[in-house]
């Protein structure tokens, strides 16, 4: 697998709460016949390393610094019970992408997409598909999950995910950069 270090305690904290959410979203739709899609643009490699200090005097051991790897957005969407039918994954990081396609290769059962492109083409090359055409039949609806390292997702891009009507979007990003472009006077 690649090694994708990123993130921190906040990292699972943010994780958990998108997983809680995906949950709700399965178990409420998944009785309602649609046909669930779940889309990640920044998937990076399905998991992430960590290094964490490991030991101490509560644990009778020397303190050391362990790697650990913990499931990242893709691995944590293919567990969450009921299941989405659909998975679309994409990273435009090419070792990304062989991750992503031997977590595929592992689910032999599972509709797994894995694409390459910047985010933002991705988005617009996915919903430009029939499916997601109003008035298309099947019901298709679907949890966008959008989390860039910085400010990469493109203002016509959440525009057109708003016109479909059928998406739920969480766009996470970091405050930081957002603050560090706006304007200092008016």
């Amino acid at each position: 697998m690649a090694k994708h270090q990123f993130g921190g305690r906040w990292t699972e904290i943010k994780l958990d709460a998108v997983c809680y959410y995906l949950e709700c979203y399965t178990k409420a739709l998944s009785r309602r016949n649609f046909d669930l899609w779940y889309i990640d643009a920044f998937a990076g490699a399905g998991e992430r390393s960590e290094e964490q200090l490991s030991g101490g005097l509560l644990e009778g051991k020397a303190l050391e610094w362990v790697t650990k790897t913990l499931p990242g957005s893709a691995l944590r969407a293919l567990a969450i019970e009921p299941p989405f039918q659909h998975f679309i994954f994409n990273d435009k990081n090419e070792e990304h992408q062989r991750a992503l396609n031997a977590i595929k290769a592992a689910r032999r059962g599972v509709d797994i997409e894995v694409l390459g492109d910047d985010g933002n083409a991705a988005i617009a090359e996915i919903f430009s598909r029939q499916i997601w055409r109003r008035g298309s039949s099947g019901g298709a609806r679907a949890v966008v999950f959008l989390d860039p390292y910085a400010l990469q997702v493109n203002w016509t891009t959440l525009e057109l995910l708003a016109k479909t009507e059928c998406v739920d979007v969480w766009y996470l990003f970091p405050i930081r950069d957002v603050t560090r472009q706006l304007a200092k006077k008016n």
